[in-house]
């Protein structure tokens, strides 16, 4: 979230107490590329640990061990697509997810007043009983 305010792309919080940890976190990196740098790797673990959790539940453990270690392999490259969209939740999923979701060959989709959503939220709607 503070990457995206740096970067102008969200419009609450205090930008400039994030432009300035940003600033002492870069070193002598640009700091809006450090920013970017940050939100590419944000996507890279959602989709990590996206692909991780669905492979651990559906096909068991053996096989996500092996999918947390496909790219380094040398010869074998692993590709893996969701058979069902991503839900977003959080002020920053609208600039996160979209890249998540195309990375895993799915949509990503933004219920009403998502912005506002965190994670505990997601946790107690997700494990909610259907009715």
């Amino acid at each position: 979230t503070d990457a995206l305010l740096v970067l102008g792309e969200l419009d609450f919080g205090n930008s400039a107490i994030a432009a300035q940890a940003a600033e002492h976190l870069c070193g002598a990196t640009n700091v809006d590329e450090f920013c970017r740098e940050v939100i590419a790797a944000t996507q890279r673990k959602a989709v990590d640990t996206i692909l991780e959790h669905v492979v651990r539940r559906e096909l068991g453990i053996e096989l996500a061990n092996y999918l947390s270690k496909r790219g380094e392999h040398r010869v074998l490259e692993v590709s893996m697509s969701l058979g069902v969209p991503i839900v977003g939740v959080g002020a920053a999923a609208r600039h996160i997810l979209p890249a998540v979701a195309d990375s895993l060959g799915t949509d990503a989709i933004f219920p009403a007043g998502f912005e506002v959503g965190n994670a505990l939220g997601a946790i107690l709607i997700a494990s909610a009983p259907s009715s």
